[in-house]
């Protein structure tokens, strides 16, 4: 699997009207994991994890010094 624009799957779009909620790269949130704020909370699942279902309510635990293209955020704008 491979990145893709975000409006690729229009059929995925969720309630809200949101493109591309889960699947390319795991999203850093701006929630701590742990009380020591050591690992910060991703969502969603890359396109290049096979064992993790890709959806938008995944959520895991990353250290945020670590760098890795499986990694990234959302640009978002009011149209």
């Amino acid at each position: 699997d491979a990145t893709c624009e975000v409006t690729a799957h229009p059929r995925g779009m969720s309630r809200d009207n949101l493109f591309g909620m889960s699947g390319n790269v795991w999203e850093w949130t701006a929630s701590w994991r742990d009380v020591s704020q050591a690992y910060r909370t991703v969502r969603g699942g890359a396109c290049l994890d096979e064992a993790t279902p890709r959806r938008a309510d995944c959520r895991d635990a990353h250290d945020p010094s670590v760098r890795s293209t499986v990694f990234g955020f959302r640009c978002a704008k009011t149209q």
